[in-house]
């Protein structure tokens, strides 16, 4: 699957400006989002809002003026970035499906490999599902069986297309047609567009895990948004484990992306620690 993305992306050193670029990037991936006016660059523009609304309502305006440096700053109104802002972290939800929908396929193929190497090697045959050790034990799988054991993201999605749409936060198109052919439409409305950044929501996932639970409030409003106001907590442990993910990716174990169809995340004060 092609798709063209930015194929790297430089994060500023504050934790709060990387936790915003973090999530603007996870959400907009595509080349040229992160311009001025265009959707990537609005929705941190209205990351950006949503903090400082969040601060006007804690500090009260007279603090939140004195903060700002300014003392006639007009905060942020709600209905100014709100549209901006839930388009974005709905894009940010349908990451997480795709990352689940990864998941499910390595599960599912594990198990699909079992079978596979234990049919052989019942047969005599565990050569053919083996790259065998020099004392003839069996070593690791073969990349191609690995390929016949992984069912497809179409596969996988055509087994219960209304349920993956859901998690997808997407209709499903032409009512009429076969569920092979729905699967089809929702790969190339989310999943296609969620390759490049398939370890950033690696990434998330670890810090809503990692670091949620230990947040105030957590579970009353969107991880993303609870992250986003406690982003020095997790945004240092994220890029580091995303780049991880991303070298590591170029193995049969994980199906469509590899180091080179992810975006590639830099930031300075990481970048001596970088594997």
């Amino acid at each position: 699957m092609i798709y063209d993305f930015e194929p790297e992306v430089d994060l500023p050193h504050h934790p709060y400006e990387a936790a915003i670029i973090f999530l603007a990037v996870m959400a907009y991936p595509e080349r040229g989002a992160g311009q001025p006016g265009a959707p990537g660059s609005e929705f941190a523009s209205s990351l950006i809002s949503y903090m400082r609304w969040q601060a006007r309502h804690h500090k009260g305006l007279a603090q939140f003026r004195r903060e700002m440096n300014d003392p006639i700053y007009p905060p942020p109104q709600w209905a100014e970035f709100r549209g901006r802002m839930n388009r974005g972290l709905k894009r940010l939800r349908r990451r997480a499906a795709c990352y689940s929908l990864h998941g499910t396929r390595l599960i599912n193929g594990c198990f699909a490999l079992g079978a596979i190497c234990s049919s052989a090697v019942a047969a005599g045959k565990a050569d053919e599902v083996y790259d065998m050790a020099p004392n003839w034990k069996f070593g690791v799988a073969k990349p191609e069986v690995w390929a016949r054991a992984i069912r497809s993201a179409k596969g996988t999605v055509a087994r219960d297309v209304d349920r993956w749409a859901k998690s997808f936060g997407l209709n499903v198109t032409n009512k009429s047609a076969s569920d092979e052919q729905k699967a089809k439409d929702l790969i190339r409305r989310a999943v296609r567009q969620s390759l490049p950044v398939l370890h950033m929501a690696h990434a998330f996932d670890e810090a809503c895990r990692e670091t949620g639970p230990a947040i105030g409030g957590w579970g009353d409003r969107d991880p993303a948004l609870a992250l986003l106001m406690n982003s020095e907590k997790w945004i240092d442990r994220a890029v580091t484990t995303a780049e991880h993910w991303r070298l590591l990716s170029d193995h049969p174990m994980n199906p469509d992306v590899s180091p080179d169809t992810m975006v590639r995340l830099r930031r300075q004060n990481l970048e001596e620690n970088a594997p």
